[in-house]
């Protein structure tokens, strides 16, 4: 997942400010995300309220 998220970066720099997800296996290596110089956030499990923008993107996919 670090490695997706590098080349998003890379490819378009300054348009990723901040990083929220779930507790997914696929985002347990934060560090290594906040070492990238984004800030990374945790929503709560069950909670969808807490990301709501992602939901509502999920909604129109």
């Amino acid at each position: 997942m670090v490695k997706a998220i590098r080349d998003i970066i890379t490819e378009y720099p300054g348009w990723i400010k901040t990083i929220t997800s779930d507790n997914g296996s696929e985002f347990m290596n934060a560090a290594a995300i906040e070492r990238l110089g984004i800030p990374y956030f945790y929503a709560h499990s069950y909670c969808s309220w807490e990301r709501g923008s992602n939901e509502n993107n999920n909604k129109l996919i």
